[in-house]
């Protein structure tokens, strides 16, 4: 019998940007992601996280025959 996992790390990194005078809030949020886009179009296909930026978070999910598991956190 075979038991494959699934493991994802998390990263995490809070960054902040200075947004321009009198955008609404959902264009203060466009702004944003269009900033943080561009900065993994300046990266060249690269993470621009790192293991310096792990959150400690380590979440699994467990599948064989009898089906998947929820996503759980292992620690």
């Amino acid at each position: 019998m075979e038991l494959r996992v699934t493991i994802e790390e998390v990263l995490s990194r809070t960054v902040t940007f200075e947004v321009p005078e009198g955008l609404e809030a959902c264009d203060r949020e466009e702004y944003v992601d269009n900033k943080i886009k561009e900065m993994y179009q300046k990266s060249n296909g690269k993470s621009i996280l790192s293991a310096d930026d792990f959150s400690g978070y380590v979440q699994i999910q467990y599948e064989d025959e009898e089906g998947l598991t929820d996503w759980y956190n292992l620690f």
